[in-house]
Order: structure tokens, then C-alpha cells, then sequence
């Protein structure tokens, strides 16, 4: 009798410790931003674990600038925001918001930005990133007619010129490491006339190291745009995309990969070459998209959607890149994989599939799965979302509701769904959707910013 009691003491006080860890408040909660015509703004936050929304804080941006883009450092503790900026406006700024502190500091800037639509179309991260520690800020500057990249300190609050050439330096990418950016830079007579290099620049004395030149056919500045631009877990290499606007017509969009070390580019896929065009095709019409995450450092995960010559409908397909031996292999789905997530705890991959164009969110789902030799393992599948997001402690995986399924990434969010890591739970949480709302990610949770 005396070991039932002692065994039944035991449950009880495990299941206790259960209710309470589950009552506790998350680690890290899911922030967005709304915003009026004039420069008011709130960031709410959302507790996936009960549902519960609150608001962390509400300003006036400076000159009453609308907020176009958000990006959360790596363990949510600063948010930066960033300005629509109409060409020569006065003194517009990056504002930075600790979401522990609710310090605010106001970076001055001058980004030439004019859509959320590019800059969807761009790949978000590659005009504004924070470094992986999540201590400096990297962003691409317009001052006396050139594209110059900045990088802002958190530490001693302090603003450092990284290039200063003639032309445009965009793309940014930050190495695993922090040492190091990946950037473009692009030199034109005029659009037409460009030429195009991909720089590797040592952040600490802005030297650059690598510059290896990726001019293709055309030479025009629209030939040159690049994105996706991710470098390799050990760093040895960085992959990208070639053309990011999605257009339809008269152009090769391909993958390709730089040895850093040797300092050679090498052309991933071939999909959308001319010579695979039909004789009769009157347009020359290549439409593709790829997204792309790195598996391990030898091996590339790609989604690509793809139309050619005179067909009417997106070829999908994933596929993984061997850099052993150089081939690339189809995995075990027919559709796209795209906004690729990795979560830091578990190593699961999330990524949104379709199976028509890139933009399609009617034909899609988003699938949480591990990838083996080839295979993705999928587990668990939830309606089609954007952004998706790993929570910094790996137990929530967040994707917004962009409306209606033929809508796009673009439009305001709606809603925003939860997904657990652990048993593939989905939980709802409705927004009260204005045109200017915008997810902004994970942020730290914290009883200063709470109360």
C-alpha cells in the first residue's frame, strides 16, 4: 500500500509539473505590425500556446514614413523597420526596436525601395539582413548616385561604410560565421551596358577578397540581378539564383554555385536555356523560379517551377545537388519546395509545396518533413501559408494567411497558423487585416516588454 501511495505521489506531482510548464507563457511569441496612412503604428504580438494576443508597443514613425519591410534578429530580441522611401525624401531612417527593452534607435538611411512586390520578388533578406549572432544590421544605401552597402553595430551604436564604389551594390548575404558578406555589384554605362560581379567582403576592415564576374547574355542590369543568395554551412560556397522579377519573356534563369576558395562559378541546373526551346516557338518564354536551402555542405536542396517554349502550364519539381560528384537528383515529390525553413532544435524542414507557378498559393500546402538520402519524409501537412518561420526554441512553426488561396505572398496578412513541431497541431489566430499590416517574426518573450 505505502509504494501505490508513493507511485501515485509521484504521477501526481509529474502531472503537476506538466500543467505547469504548459501554463507557463512561451519563450517566444509571434509579433506583426499595423499601420495608418500617417505613421502610427502597433506591433502585436501572438502567444501560440493559448491564443492570446497583446500589444507590445505603438510610436509614430519619423516623418510619418510607412513601414515596408520588418526582419527580426536571430533570437528576436531587435526589430528593424524599414521605410517606404520616395526618391529624395528627407532624412529617412531604419528604426530598431528591442523587444525586451522597447529601446528605439532611429538609423539614417536612404534605401530606394518603392513595392512590397519587389521586394517579395527580390528575396527580402538580400537588401537588409542581420548578421547570424544578431549584434549588426547589413543594408544597401542609395548616396550620390550609387548603391553602397552599411553595416550598423548594436554594441557601440555605430554606422560602418563597407563599399564605396562606382555603381550598385546589392544582394547582401551574411556567411555563417559573421565574418564575411556576399554581395553584387553591378557597374552600367547604361541599362543595357552592365557588368556584373559577385564580391566576397571581410566585414571587419571592408576588404574585399573575392570577386569573381557573372556577366551573362544580354549585359543589361536586368541580366545581372541575382538572389537567393545563400552561403554553405562551412561557408565554402554560396549559392544563388540568376533573375528574380518574374518576368515571363527572354530570359535564362538558372542556379549556380561560387567556390569561394577557388574562386569559380559553376552552373547548377539547366533548365531554360534557348537551344531547349521549340523551333516554332514565336515567344521566347522561359518562366522559372527555383528556391533553395543548404542540406548539409555538400548538398543543395532546390524547388524549381518552370514553363518553356509554348507550354501552358509550370513543370515542378525538387531536387538535391551533389557537390561530390555534380548531379543533380529528383527527390520523391513532383512539387516546388519553396520558402524553405530549417528548424534550429530538430533539423525539420518546412517549405510551402506547389505544384503550379511559383506565385500559385491556390496548389500548394505547407509540409513539415526531414530529408534523407533523396527522400523528403513528409509528416505533416496544413494549409498553404507564407513566411514560414521557426520559432528560435524550435517548438512552433508560424505561416501567414495572405487571403484568398489565388492571392499572393504580397497582400496583407490575414491570419497567421501555428504549428507544433512536436505533434503537428495547427492553431488559428485571425488578424484584423488593414492593406499596410506586416508580419514582422518570433520575438523574445519577456516580462519587461509583457507588462
Amino acid at each position: 500500500m505505502k509504494y501505490k501511495i508513493v507511485l501515485f505521489s509521484v504521477l501526481l506531482f509529474c502531472l503537476s509539473q506538466s500543467v505547469s510548464l504548459l501554463a507557463q507563457p512561451a519563450s517566444y511569441v509571434y509579433a506583426y505590425l499595423s499601420q495608418d496612412r500617417v505613421g502610427n503604428v502597433q506591433i502585436s504580438t501572438v502567444d501560440p500556446g493559448d491564443n492570446t494576443s497583446s500589444i507590445l508597443t505603438s510610436f509614430t514613425t519619423p516623418n510619418q514614413q510607412q513601414i515596408i519591410h520588418t526582419v527580426a534578429n536571430a533570437d528576436g530580441t531587435w526589430i528593424a523597420l524599414v521605410p517606404y522611401v520616395v526618391y529624395g525624401e528627407t532624412n529617412p531612417t531604419i528604426r530598431l526596436l528591442n523587444t525586451v527593452t522597447l529601446e528605439i534607435r532611429d538609423v539614417m538611411v536612404n534605401l530606394a525601395l518603392s513595392s512590397d512586390q519587389y521586394i517579395r520578388l527580390s528575396d527580402p533578406q538580400q537588401f537588409i539582413g542581420w548578421s547570424p549572432d544578431g549584434t549588426k544590421l547589413a543594408f544597401e544605401s542609395f548616396h550620390d548616385g550609387s548603391m553602397d552597402v552599411y553595416v550598423y553595430a548594436l554594441a557601440d551604436d555605430t554606422l560602418t561604410q563597407i563599399t564605396d564604389n562606382e555603381g550598385y551594390e546589392t544582394r547582401i548575404s551574411w556567411s555563417n560565421d559573421g565574418t564575411r558578406l556576399a554581395i553584387l555589384h553591378d557597374v552600367c554605362i547604361n541599362v543595357d551596358a552592365c557588368i556584373a560581379d559577385l564580391n566576397i567582403i571581410n566585414v571587419s576592415n571592408s576588404t574585399v577578397e573575392v570577386t569573381v564576374p557573372i556577366s551573362w547574355e544580354g549585359g543589361s542590369l536586368y541580366e545581372q540581378e541575382i538572389c537567393h543568395v545563400k552561403w554553405s554551412p562551412d561557408d565554402s560556397y554560396v549559392a544563388f539564383m540568376q533573375i528574380c522579377d518574374g518576368s515571363l519573356y527572354a530570359t535564362v534563369k538558372e542556379v549556380y554555385l561560387l567556390d569561394v576558395q577557388q574562386q569559380t562559378l559553376h552552373e547548377v541546373t539547366n533548365y531554360t536555356r534557348e537551344t531547349d526551346l521549340p523551333d516554332d516557338s514565336f515567344y521566347m518564354i522561359r518562366a522559372a523560379a527555383y528556391d533553395l536551402i543548404w542540406d548539409d555542405p555538400q548538398t543543395l536542396l532546390i524547388g524549381s517551377s518552370i514553363k518553356t517554349g509554348t507550354a501552358t502550364n509550370f513543370t515542378t519539381q525538387t531536387v538535391s545537388y551533389s557537390l561530390t560528384n555534380q548531379t543533380l537528383t529528383p527527390l520523391n515529390t513532383t512539387a516546388m519546395a519553396q520558402e524553405w525553413a530549417v528548424n534550429p532544435v530538430t533539423n525539420q524542414l518546412a517549405y510551402r509545396a506547389s505544384t503550379g507557378a511559383y506565385f500559385d498559393q491556390q496548389n500548394s500546402a505547407v509540409k513539415i518533413a526531414t530529408y534523407n538520402n533523396n527522400i523528403l519524409n513528409e509528416f505533416y501537412t496544413v494549409a498553404t501559408g507564407c513566411d514560414l518561420r521557426w520559432s528560435p526554441d524550435g517548438l512552433w512553426l508560424a505561416a501567414t494567411n495572405r487571403g484568398l488561396p489565388l492571392e499572393s505572398c504580397s497582400d496583407p496578412i490575414q491570419g497567421i497558423q501555428f504549428v507544433s513541431g512536436q505533434n503537428g497541431a495547427v492553431t488559428q489566430h485571425n488578424v484584423a487585416s488593414t492593406i499596410f499590416d506586416k508580419p514582422i517574426g518570433w520575438v523574445k518573450h519577456d516580462e519587461i516588454s509583457a507588462n
